[in-house]
């Protein structure tokens, strides 16, 4: 079978000389119209973390990316974060530690990115700490969602957790 191809012609286009830059369209000023937010990616999976990580400078983030537990427990005292985004299965151990290895820095500032979806998955997420469940394979535009509501500290696991709480309150003050 022949695919029929078409032959090129000579562009009248004008190509831009090599020397020249890209037009800028905000006339060279630098684009500060959000602030990079500083992501920390735990994923053990070389071509998950490649993707995930162009995927996110793509969107304006800085990423730093460690393979596994013991490598993110080094590496967090010397970066500074503003949400922690962290696979499950690691080679070392479960990503459900790693909140608490990391204490303070993580806590409410953390995204379990993982495979697992079932409900006693995001129940064992909110209980390590993580202020959403984010399952692999979703649309892009959900892990960036929940990047920017845990960066605004306005998580959904940590939302429910407080309205559950508060819910027992209520039920406490009208029981007798």
């Amino acid at each position: 079978m022949r695919i029929p191809v078409e032959k090129s012609r000579p562009s009248s286009r004008r190509r831009r000389s090599r020397s020249s830059p890209p037009a800028r369209a905000n006339n060279g000023a630098r684009d500060n119209r959000r602030p990079k937010l500083r992501i920390f990616l735990v994923e053990d999976h070389p071509a998950t973390a490649h993707a995930l990580k162009t995927f996110l400078c793509l969107r304006r983030c800085k990423v730093e990316v460690a393979t596994d537990l013991d490598s993110a427990v080094a590496l967090a005292p010397k970066i500074e974060f503003d949400v922690l985004v962290c696979d499950l299965n690691l080679p070392d151990g479960s990503g459900w530690d790693l909140p608490a290895r990391l204490g303070h820095r993580a806590r409410s500032r953390a995204i379990a990115y993982s495979a697992l979806d079932g409900p006693e998955d995001l129940l064992c997420s909110r209980r390590a700490g993580f202020a959403e469940h984010v399952v692999k394979g979703c649309d892009p535009d959900e892990l960036i969602a929940a990047i920017k509501r845990v960066s605004e500290g306005k998580g959904l696991l940590a939302a429910s957790g407080k309205r559950s709480q508060g819910s027992r309150r209520t039920a406490r003050r009208r029981g007798p």
